[in-house]
């Protein structure tokens, strides 16, 4: 099954100055995390709240998408949907989590906890969105697209 997982980086994995940096594995996204830049209990609201997305289909990799293919740098400003983080304060959360998704058609918005990711985590994640959500490497599937 398709996942999207983030994982606290080995020393040595990420470049100074580097808060994360995401690679292809199969069918898998793999976001490497700097330690002290996101916290593990958010990681784990992240990784279930993906599980959905990427198991049920409602988000597919595409064939194209490769570790080089979702560098930033590469970013061809496609538009074709939109995905990003925000800082949010506890109370735009629901109760115990620290993490929600507000997703509609073409537009995705992560609201997390602001105590659980940095600014310089969630400038950097959003970087690589406007590449693989932006450029189409990931993309939304409503059943509507699905549907025969």
């Amino acid at each position: 099954m398709p996942a999207s997982v983030y994982r606290i980086a080995e020393p040595g994995l990420l470049e100074p100055g580097e808060a994360c940096r995401v690679t292809i594995d199969g069918d898998n996204i793999v976001t490497w995390c700097a330690p002290g830049e996101i916290t593990q209990a958010l990681i784990d609201d992240l990784d279930e709240a993906k599980r959905y997305h990427m198991q049920s289909g409602q988000w597919q990799l595409q064939p194209d998408a490769s570790t080089e293919a979702v560098a930033p740098e590469r970013n061809e400003g496609r538009g074709v949907a939109r995905a990003r983080y925000e800082l949010v304060d506890a109370d735009l959360l629901p109760d115990g989590k620290l993490c929600f998704a507000v997703e509609t058609a073409g537009d995705l918005v992560w609201r997390v906890h602001r105590d659980h990711m940095t600014e310089r985590f969630r400038d950097q994640i959003n970087a690589y969105l406007r590449r693989i959500v932006g450029d189409g490497l990931l993309r939304q599937a409503w059943v509507s697209d699905t549907a025969g």
